[in-house]
């Protein structure tokens, strides 16, 4: 393990070398005289997957680890965390993916309905936008022509009517997608 040690040490020297070497020329080409970023090499902190799924499970059997196991294990400060009761569902049992005092499922009915009283109050804007597209498009020979007379549609249309419209499918979206990845954090479906 030590002769591996040394070669990968070798390896990292030469590639890091190689790396500030070349930052240098392109600095010198092109910046004469700035400072020439350096190259390092980093290692990321490994959560140990695996660890983590043991420790889930042995607490779900009733196992309490210590501060100190979390701080060895993790790798964590002691300020880092606090240790308190896992919650628990209605049946007795360990909660999943539930956060204190979150209601994701009311929470996405609420931005579904602020999304479909959105809809009814955009409908009268939406058909001022739709409708000419659609009749452009079908009355077009080619999409040259729908690309060159667009524009001619929109030019007595409010500014203001556009923008609430594009405003306010901006806030829903982003608020279903807020509500999204508070309910899959790690891109679950």
């Amino acid at each position: 393990m030590e002769v591996r040690a040394d070669l990968v040490d070798q390896d990292k020297r030469m590639v890091k070398s190689a790396f500030n070497l070349l930052f240098q020329w392109i600095v010198d080409l092109n910046f004469a005289g700035a400072d020439a970023p350096v190259f390092s090499f980093f290692e990321e902190e490994n959560i140990q997957k695996d660890l983590a799924d043991r420790d889930e499970v042995l607490t779900k059997q009733g196992v309490r680890f210590t501060p100190k196991y979390y701080q060895r294990t993790y790798n964590l400060e002691e300020d880092d965390f606090e240790l308190g009761e896992p919650r628990m569902n209605g049946a007795g049992q360990f909660a999943e993916n539930v956060s204190p005092g979150a209601n994701y499922d009311a929470r996405q009915q609420e931005i579904e309905d602020l999304a479909d009283d959105s809809l009814a109050q955009a409908s009268d804007v939406w058909k001022k936008i739709d409708e000419p597209v659609r009749k452009l498009i079908e009355s077009s020979s080619s999409l040259e022509e729908v690309r060159d007379r667009i524009f001619e549609i929109y030019a007595d249309m409010d500014p203001g009517d556009l923008e609430k419209l594009v405003r306010d499918a901006l806030a829903t979206a982003l608020l279903a997608g807020a509500v999204d990845m508070a309910n899959n954090p790690r891109g679950k479906r």
